[in-house]
C-alpha cells in the first residue's frame, strides 16, 4: 500500500508539472522577405513541428510580425494573450507576407510581455531585421535581465 501511494504521488507531481509548464511565445515572420512559397512552406512545417512537441495544456501565444501585423518599422507589435494549446485553431494564423521585418521590435515586445517570468520564445522566420536594428546588440541585454527566458530561432529557409 505504501508503494502505491509513492507512485501515485510521483504521477501527481509529474502531472502538475506538465500542466503548469512554462508558457511559449511563438513569433512568425510575416514580412515581405517571407513572400516566397518555399519559405512559407518551411515556416508552416516549423510551426507544426514546434506545436507537436508541446503538451496540450501548454499556454501558447502565436503571433505574426511584419506584413499587416506591424509591417512598418514604427508599428507597435501586438502580442496575443496566452491560451492552452488545445484551444488553438490554425485558422487564427493566416500570413499575408508584406512590408518590413521588425524582428527586434517583436522580440523586445515579447520580452516586455514575459516580464521576468520563465518562458520560451520561438522565432520562426529568416532571422533578418529590415528596420535597422541590430538584434545582436538589442537582445542580449534584454535577455540578461530575464535569465529564465529561453530564446530560440527556427530558420525557415527552404532546403
Amino acid at each position: 500500500m505504501l508503494r502505491f501511494s509513492k507512485v501515485t504521488f510521483l504521477f501527481a507531481l509529474i502531472f502538475a508539472w506538465a500542466a503548469h509548464a512554462e508558457p511559449v511565445y511563438i513569433l512568425i515572420d510575416d514580412s515581405g522577405s517571407m513572400d516566397d512559397r518555399r519559405k512559407q512552406l518551411a515556416a508552416t512545417q516549423a510551426l507544426t513541428q514546434e506545436l507537436e512537441e508541446l503538451a496540450a495544456e501548454t499556454n501558447v501565444s502565436i503571433n505574426l510580425f511584419g506584413g499587416e501585423n506591424g509591417g512598418d518599422c514604427s508599428s507597435d507589435i501586438r502580442i496575443n494573450d496566452l491560451k492552452p494549446l488545445s484551444t488553438f485553431d490554425r485558422s487564427e494564423v493566416s500570413p499575408s507576407p508584406s512590408g518590413f521585418t521588425p524582428l527586434a521590435a517583436a522580440i523586445g515586445q515579447t520580452l516586455l510581455e514575459v516580464d521576468g517570468t520563465k518562458a520560451t520564445i520561438i522565432v520562426i522566420g529568416d532571422a533578418e531585421d529590415s528596420c535597422g536594428v541590430d538584434i545582436c546588440t538589442l537582445v542580449p541585454p534584454l535577455l540578461n535581465r530575464q535569465p529564465d527566458v529561453d530564446l530560440r530561432f527556427v530558420l525557415s529557409e527552404p532546403s
